[in-house]
């Protein structure tokens, strides 16, 4: 009877220690399972947090609706002395549980290349994480060590990118949504062109064809595209003390006959273009020069890089605009 008693005290007593084992495991698992949770939540933040910034540079759609019209903003009015920051609002998240949909952003220069710089948190589900990153905006070629002469002279990584760079040019530039301060003027089939001043606002563009001329006026700045579609050699002919500022897209010869000061950029497609000098006034352009062609123009004139006036007018330039991340950290 005694024996009988001890084995059943035992049994209970083993039962009670399993029991209490059982629970042990279940509540080290249960806190296990939260903790991983917790952990996922975290990471979940911290990944919702970087695509917000990872949209803005790699996305076509955020990039182009959110971010360039910001940064058009900002070199149409830099010498206004704007504001250097702006917020971004996405219309959703990448998740509903994530209440956080706005991105600060601000410009600046470092290293005389012109940055963006992007900061955002999101809070999702108790966690909250921040994201800073910064990255240039403009292509490299047009801000190579404030070089406002760049050529197939420089190097060969240089040389790959200017090919890659006059090729989309060549095949995107077009005269389409200019603003009302710019006057587009698109030929391809006149193989003389004059350019000249009316009065001290007025200029015009001579076109001449089969010695047939027919003249534009403008008053305002000049997006110029000047293609070659005739196989016979085109000029584009500077007269009367011309003060000019813009884009200049030539297939041909800028031959500059007179006192002239241009603002802007000048890209010289084809390896015969090139700039010719027939006064005694030295020529002063002010912004960049990227030519395929001879480069011992410059020579004969003063070049002054102006990444002001550079930026001003290169955000119509197909391939002008390149935002590259460099840096994003995650706190």
């Amino acid at each position: 009877m005694k024996k009988n008693g001890f084995i059943t005290i035992f049994v209970i007593f083993i039962m009670i220690i399993s029991f209490i084992i059982v629970l042990y495991i279940i509540h080290l698992v249960h806190n296990q399972t939260l903790i991983e949770a917790a952990y996922q939540d975290k990471i979940q933040s911290e990944l919702l947090a970087e695509s917000k910034i990872l949209r803005l540079f790699y996305d076509d759609h955020y990039l182009n609706d959110l971010l360039v019209p910001n940064i058009h903003y900002y070199f149409k009015n830099q010498s206004a002395g704007n504001a250097l920051t702006f917020e971004l609002n996405f219309d959703s998240n990448m998740d509903e549980d994530d209440l956080i949909q706005s991105v600060n952003g601000r410009f600046f220069n470092m290293n005389d290349r012109k940055y963006v710089g992007l900061e955002t948190k999101t809070n999702y589900k108790g966690f909250t994480s921040n994201a800073i990153a910064n990255g240039t905006i403009v292509n490299d070629l047009f801000e190579m060590n404030k070089n406002p002469l760049v050529s197939y002279n420089l190097d060969s990584g240089t040389s790959s990118k200017l090919d890659l760079l006059f090729k989309n040019i060549y095949d995107n530039i077009h005269i389409n949504d200019l603003p009302e301060g710019i006057k587009g003027i698109h030929t391809y089939d006149h193989n003389i062109l004059k350019l000249r001043k009316v009065d001290s606002k007025l200029k015009e563009l001579i076109k001449i064809r089969n010695e047939v001329e027919s003249i534009e006026t403008f008053d305002k700045d000049i997006f110029l595209i000047i293609k070659n579609k005739i196989n016979t050699p085109v000029e584009l002919i500077i007269d009367n003390n011309l003060d000019l500022s813009g884009i200049v897209f030539l297939e041909g010869n800028l031959v500059i006959n007179s006192k002239f000061t241009f603002k802007g950029i000048i890209i010289l497609k084809g390896v015969d273009s090139n700039i010719v000098v027939n006064t005694t006034e030295r020529p002063v352009l002010n912004g960049i020069v990227l030519t395929e062609g001879d480069t011992s123009f410059s020579d004969h004139i003063e070049l002054k890089y102006d990444s002001g006036f550079i930026c001003k007018y290169g955000i119509y330039l197909p391939g002008f605009l390149e935002p590259k991340l460099e840096v994003i950290k995650i706190q």
